[in-house]
């Protein structure tokens, strides 16, 4: 399957079942309380099919985050996701990464190379405290590999390395 979708206005909480949330749920977490939703990676769906997906958002609506838009393509083959390129517009900058979930083997493992350009540190944390009192640019990169059966799994056992600077 190849598709290419175009939205000029995207809500937030329509990607929350890529990460296995409830996009119904009122809240800002899925209803465990946790950060990252505990649902288990669906091998059988992610070795079903091969795709290539690409999605472009021009505006992203999503209270209380600095997200602008977004632009991202998924190559799907034989159980191993690739969402390369994708970038989201963050709080003036630009967040990019590189994400892949490899479900060819019995525990799917995860990678993601993640790099910040130009974040506006008072844009980032607009609605905050922070907000009054901080100024000036993040930039960074993060990488990170884990593996296990749930996406909180493969984050809580991840290993990787983290640099940023702040001006």
């Amino acid at each position: 399957m190849t598709v290419d979708l175009v939205s000029r206005r995207l809500d937030f909480v329509d990607l929350a079942g890529f990460v296995g949330a409830d996009p119904h749920q009122d809240g800002e977490t899925p209803a465990s309380g946790c950060m990252l939703p505990e649902t288990p990676v669906d091998l059988e769906r992610l070795r079903a099919m091969n795709m290539d997906v690409r999605l472009v958002a021009r505006r992203i609506e999503a209270p209380g985050y600095a997200l602008d838009g977004m632009d991202a393509t998924l190559h799907l083959e034989n159980g191993l996701a690739r969402v390369e390129p994708l970038r989201f517009g963050i709080a003036n900058g630009v967040m990019a990464d590189s994400l892949v979930l490899d479900g060819r083997e019995a525990t799917p493992a995860a990678a993601l190379d993640m790099t910040m350009e130009r974040i506006a540190i008072a844009e980032f944390f607009a609605g905050s405290d922070f907000a009054r009192e901080m100024g000036g640019i993040i930039e960074g990169r993060m990488e990170l590999a884990g593996s296990g059966p749930l996406l909180a799994d493969m984050l809580g056992r991840g290993d990787g390395r983290l640099a940023m600077v702040m001006t």
